[in-house]
């Protein structure tokens, strides 16, 4: 039996503590078994260790990394952290406030990313929610390598918390860039110059406006 490649998750997260939960429970909820989830707390002041303690205890998979205070603008430096303690052959993305509302959206990307070498990265589509998780509107980004890359540099071509992408990728890119905004654009831009991407049509996670 061969065994499945290990994803870690990264979550960064501040002041979140009453949505947190409902994000670690939809990792939790994943059909796709064999992952870790590494959150990066940004000095809290709320209860937001006590619900990271209390879900360590009941899941050996989630972890929890300690971080000074970041010293340049925006969350680059929190990603970035997650991703050198992850241990995984994939890095899964999610915010604090999101939810994989599809409990095969992990096993789906991953078993691309294994079919298809060639890929570096891979995104999905978004359930547009709000605070209380009503469906506000949905969309998906454009679908094929082709696609992605004629429209690239006029708009963001993957949302930031659908993404799983190689680890190995990533550090020959040298990670997240430290920008105030758009380092997850910045990113895939630079990914795609050193293999191909691909967004699955399919409304696989809830994003919170």
């Amino acid at each position: 039996m061969s065994i499945e490649p290990l994803v870690s998750i990264i979550l960064p997260t501040h002041n979140r503590a009453d949505l947190l939960y409902r994000s670690i429970e939809s990792v939790k909820n994943q059909s796709y078994p064999n992952w870790e989830l590494l959150i990066i707390d940004d000095v809290s002041t709320d209860n937001t260790m006590e619900v990271i303690s209390q879900q360590m205890g009941l899941d050996s998979r989630i972890k929890f990394i300690q971080t000074e205070k970041s010293k340049v603008p925006g969350i680059s430096y929190y990603l970035n952290e997650g991703v050198r303690n992850a241990k995984g052959k994939y890095i899964g993305r999610i915010d604090d406030d999101d939810i994989w509302s599809h409990p095969n959206k992990l096993k789906k990307q991953v078993n691309f990313l294994e079919d298809n070498p060639e890929y570096v990265i891979v995104g999905c589509g978004v359930i547009l929610i709000d605070s209380e998780g009503k469906e506000l509107g949905r969309y998906y980004k454009r679908e094929t390598d082709e696609q992605i890359r004629n429209k690239a540099l006029y708009a963001n071509p993957m949302t930031h918390p659908t993404i799983v992408f190689r680890k190995d990728a990533f550090e020959k890119i040298g990670g997240y860039r430290f920008l105030k905004h758009a380092e997850d654009w910045d990113l895939i831009l630079r990914l795609g110059k050193i293999g191909k991407m691909h967004t699955f049509q399919e409304y696989l996670i809830s994003y919170k406006l």
